[in-house]
């Protein structure tokens, strides 16, 4: 099974709060450009990302959204992905960010992985 259980992603959504979420959504996003990452831990990380931008706790949500705005096209580079589940979830979280943020927010931007690179 590629989908984290919901157990799994509910208690990513209740941590979230307590940890750097900027430094998390980061980590996430760096999965979609290391070419070593399979399919299906991308799917996995996009099921993350989904739970986030839908959060409970208004605070994650909303940040969530605006820091994942600005990586938009790392999203959206995977909505043409072969495989269709990878494809068709790429689809919805992006849909779900611009459905949400008018515009990325210069309170919370999102930093290239490549800065945190020694």
């Amino acid at each position: 099974r590629v989908a984290p259980a919901k157990d799994d992603l509910a208690q990513l959504c209740a941590q979230a709060k307590t940890l750097d979420l900027s430094l998390l959504l980061m980590l996430f996003c760096s999965k979609f450009e290391d070419s070593a990452i399979t399919w299906q831990a991308r799917l996995r990380t996009l099921y993350c990302l989904e739970a986030l931008t839908k959060s409970a706790d208004e605070v994650v949500k909303r940040d969530s959204l605006n820091m994942l705005s600005g990586r938009l096209p790392l999203i959206e580079a995977l909505m043409s992905a072969q495989e269709k589940a990878l494809a068709e979830m790429a689809r919805k979280v992006s849909q779900i960010i611009r459905a949400n943020v008018t515009q990325p927010s210069a309170a919370t931007p999102m930093a290239s992985p490549a800065i945190f690179v020694a």
